[in-house]
Formats: C-alpha cells, sequence, structure tokens
C-alpha cells in the first residue's frame, strides 16, 4: 500500500516459547505494510528469547524492566504482563498505530489491514477492537462460541464513553484486549494500568480511551485466542476463585461518577446488578465445592437478596446462574450443596478450558 501508515506490532511475552513462533508467523503474514514487530520479554524463564532470536531483523526484542518477583502469583504474572505493554513499548515504537498483541494468540491475515482502513476511514476513533474465536492450547478450534456483537448493537461500529458503558452492561459488549489497535497519539495519553482493579486492568485503560476519543469495533473476527490452563483466563478463574470480580468494582466505579451517571441508562444499572448477582452465585458454588459452607452460605443469602430485587431474567445465560442458584437454594442439606456446587463447576470448567473441539 503506497504511502500507509506504519504499524508498530506490540507483542508482551512471558514464558511463551511454545506458543509465539506462530503468533509471529501470522504476523509476518500479514497484507499490510510497513510493519515493525517488537517483543517485550518479561523475564522469561524458558527459551522465549532464544525462540525470538529465530527471526533475525524481523523481529526486534526488548527486555520489560518490570520483573515477576513471585511467579506462581496469578495475579502478579497477569499484572505484569499487562503492564510489559503500551508503556514499555512506547520508546521503541515508530509507528503511528501501535497493537499490542497476545504471544500465544493466532491472527488473521488481514487483521492489520483491516484495522488500519478502519482507523483511517473513522477519524473521530483513537482505537479500534475486533471480534474472535476461541482456540485450545493445542490450535484446535473450540464448541465455546466466538465473541461477537449482540444483535441490538451489530450495526454500530462507533461508541463514545457513555455508549460504550451502557453497551458493556446491557449487551455484555467486549473489547477484546489481543485486538487493539490505536493511535499512537491516544497510547501517549494512557498511564500503567490501575491495581486497584486487578485483572480488570485492561477494560479500565480502555475505558479512560473512550475518555479522550471514539472507541471503534469491527463485528468481525479476524484472530483465534487461545484459552487453557496456562493462559490469563485460567489464571483469572484460580485467583478469583474465593474473590469477587474486579470488573463490576470498575464499573460501579464509573457509573456512579457525577459526570457519567446522567448518560447511563436505568436498563444498565440493572445489567450491573445482575452481574453481581451472577458473581454470587459463581463464589457460592466454588466455597461449596471447597466443602467451605460458611462462605458458601454467605455468598448464596448476598445471590438472595438480589435475586429478589430483579424480577424476571431477560437473557439466557442468567437464566443458566439462576437455575444454578435454585439447585443451591433448594438443596436439603450441606453435603448435596457441595456434591452440587462440585458437579456444576467440573461441567463449567470442561466447557471453558477443556480440549473439546470441532
Amino acid at each position: 500500500m503506497t504511502n500507509s501508515p506504519l504499524v508498530s506490532v506490540c507483542i508482551p511475552a512471558y514464558n511463551a516459547a511454545k506458543t509465539i513462533s506462530e503468533t509471529l508467523d501470522t504476523i509476518l503474514s500479514q497484507t499490510y505494510g510497513p510493519i515493525e514487530i517488537i517483543v517485550s520479554d518479561n523475564n522469561s524463564t524458558d527459551n522465549t528469547l532464544q525462540v525470538i532470536e529465530q527471526y533475525g531483523k524481523h523481529v526486534r526484542s526488548i527486555r520489560c524492566p518490570t520483573r515477576i518477583f513471585n511467579h506462581n502469583d496469578s495475579l502478579e504474572v497477569s499484572l505484569s504482563a499487562f503492564n510489559n505493554g503500551h508503556r514499555v513499548f512506547l520508546p521503541y515504537a515508530q509507528g503511528e498505530f501501535l497493537t499490542v498483541y497476545h504471544a500465544d494468540d493466532v491472527y488473521d491475515r488481514q487483521i492489520i489491514q483491516k484495522e488500519v482502513e478502519f482507523l483511517t476511514s473513522h477519524p473521530d476513533c483513537g482505537a479500534v477492537f475486533t471480534m474472535h474465536r476461541f482456540i485450545d492450547e493445542h490450535g484446535r478450534i473450540l464448541i465455546r462460541p466466538p465473541v461477537r456483537l449482540h444483535p441490538e448493537i451489530r450495526n454500530k461500529n462507533e461508541y463514545d464513553l457513555g455508549e460504550l458503558l451502557n453497551a458493556m452492561l446491557m449487551h455484555g459488549l467486549v473489547l477484546p484486549t489481543p485486538s487493539v489497535m490505536a493511535r499512537r497519539s491516544l497510547w501517549e495519553k494512557m498511564d500503567h494500568s490501575n491495581p486497584s482493579f486487578a485483572h480488570a486492568a485492561d477494560c479500565e485503560l480502555w475505558i479512560r480511551m473512550a475518555a479522550h476519543s471514539k472507541i471503534g469495533i469491527k463485528d468481525e473476527i479476524l484472530f483465534s485466542r487461545r484459552i487453557g490452563k496456562s493462559q490469563d483466563s485460567y489464571r483469572w478463574y484460580k485467583n478469583y476463585r474465593q474473590k469477587e470480580s474486579p470488573i463490576f468494582k470498575l464499573f460501579e466505579s464509573y457509573i456512579t461518577r457525577d459526570d457519567i451517571r446522567p448518560f447511563m441508562k436505568e436498563q444498565s444499572l440493572v445489567s450491573l446488578k445482575r452481574g453481581w448477582f451472577k458473581d454470587y452465585v459463581r463464589l457460592a458454588l466454588n466455597y461449596f465445592e471447597d466443602n467451605e459452607i460458611q462462605g458458601g452460605t454467605k455468598y448464596l443469602k448476598q445471590a438472595y437478596s438480589l435475586r429478589k430485587e430483579l424480577g424476571p431474567l431477560p437473557d439466557r445465560n442468567s437464566k443458566i446462574w439462576n437455575c444454578f442458584f435454585r439447585l443451591l437454594m433448594f438443596a436439603p442439606t450441606p453435603f448435596i450443596r457441595c456434591q452440587l456446587a462440585s458437579l456444576i463447576n467440573r461441567l463449567y470448567r470442561h466447557k471453558q478450558f477443556g480440549s473439546s473441539s470441532l
């Protein structure tokens, strides 16, 4: 493409020796040019650096200054990986557009071209995201449905801050982190992630972006996200097994602000309560599965209090969690509650992280 803007493809990596070659190969085969590829290694303990070196001049590697002190702490690993992102890359990247792609995901050959075309044709948008499918640790497509826009917002591809928050709460809008491309000028306005939001720190960054510029979304599957026990999704599952999800804390911190609350729809506030309800049921299941009756009972009671406020549940996902809730509520003994919780969670883990593939 003549006179096309340079794109800096930035890839944070930590112990990614098994997957980063596939990621780099898909980026090197892109239909768009010019691009530069920069990998920031987060003090890997495997041979990630040696794999990167095999690509020679095609891939530049830098060493991340953020060191992980406890490699068994899933939260520290995840936050360190996220902070091993735009603030690390900015001094090295030369591109007008910067992506932060992941070292274990697989990218469509046209993702960069289509994201550049989107930002070029939507000057009010500072960043763009795409949709994705799921693959397992071996690269096989999972039965799990791909991430797509809700039908009610499928024709909308630009969001300001209020629209973004409403779409996230009402329609489950997801901004897939491994697909982000943003203008350099927008990245430069962003600080490090906020550790108080833990695993929701990436979402908090996108919301902050929306306060500066509209956010764009392409409702097209342009990458495959790897799901498995070595990926961040599983680390989240383990780390928050008996902790409340930080995403709802994040939403509440924004929608209660005086400058944002007037733009929030009543349905969004109800949706946030539904989110808390499902999270309380999740926690009750986990505590009961671990035979911790007191913790399970505490969160089951909190779920019960919210359930009374919610009325009929409109969507399939909420109805499924309500079914789990009812099973726990009507279990005749704590022992049966624990057995039910164990069965439900085993089925859930298999669906989320199992090896079933098409």
